[in-house]
């Protein structure tokens, strides 16, 4: 009876000490959030925007299949057309995507622009790193050429650059702290995006870092003579 009763005892601490172990491993799941459909949703499509870019890069829009595009997020055809019509709409919302952010970084470095100094090179250097110095924008470059052949691409692009191309305008008005006109202001900053546009396109072609950096160099130097030249733009600090 005695070995009986021990044993009934060992059994019930046992059971005991696994009911405790539950209810912690219940506790604990209870405290990681659990992502919402919402926040999964978005996760998805960041996969698919990112694939979409690199292929843009690697195969350009005619051979960027939705297929393609599926398999290197990880992802089944099926996925990509839960969440976008087809391989425009994914492009389209990654093109956006990528330009939105670019007008981002632009108001930002505008933002940190003082009329002369260290304030300039800074500016110069941040559209180069922060905007166009990357391959991804090289994928949006590939888009303008594609919409020559494809008339919904192609309308949906004008409409989007006319967009941005007004954002350049509206953030170039208010840079250099008041140190030169607005529209000088806008040549100016719009001069720098036209330089650096065009170094992405070369670097694809060409890509020589120490060459691109002499380029920034030069304009860096180039600018503050504008600044001053009463010839280039007139409107002084009005």
């Amino acid at each position: 009876m005695v070995g009986i009763a021990a044993t009934d005892g060992k059994a019930r601490k046992g059971d005991a000490t696994e009911r405790t172990a539950k209810r912690r491993a219940q506790a604990q799941r209870g405290s990681i959030r659990r992502r919402t459909q919402a926040e999964r949703s978005a996760e998805t499509r960041e996969r698919l925007r990112a694939a979409a870019i690199n292929c843009l890069l690697e195969r350009g829009y005619a051979r960027a299949t939705s297929v393609e595009i599926a398999a290197r997020a990880g992802l089944s055809r099926g996925a990509l057309n839960h969440h976008y019509a087809g391989k425009h709409d994914l492009i389209v919302d990654a093109a956006n995507l990528l330009w939105d952010q670019v007008e981002d970084n632009l108001r930002a470095l505008v933002g940190g622009i003082a009329p002369e100094g260290d304030g300039l090179d800074a500016f110069v250097d941040g559209v180069w790193e922060r905007v166009f110095g990357h391959r991804r924008i090289v994928a949006v470059l590939e888009l303008v050429v594609a919409g020559r052949g494809d008339p919904k691409l192609d309308a949906w692009l004008r409409a989007r650059l006319r967009r941005l191309f007004a954002t350049y305008d509206a953030i170039g008005a208010m840079a250099f702290s008041g140190g030169v006109g607005p529209d000088k202001a806008r040549a100016l900053v719009n001069l720098t995006l036209t330089l650096a546009r065009g170094m992405a396109l070369q670097s694809v072609m060409h890509d020589d870092p120490a060459q691109l950096a002499r380029l920034r160099d030069a304009w860096k130097a180039a600018i503050p003579i504008l600044m001053r030249d009463p010839t280039f733009i007139a409107g002084g600090t009005s």
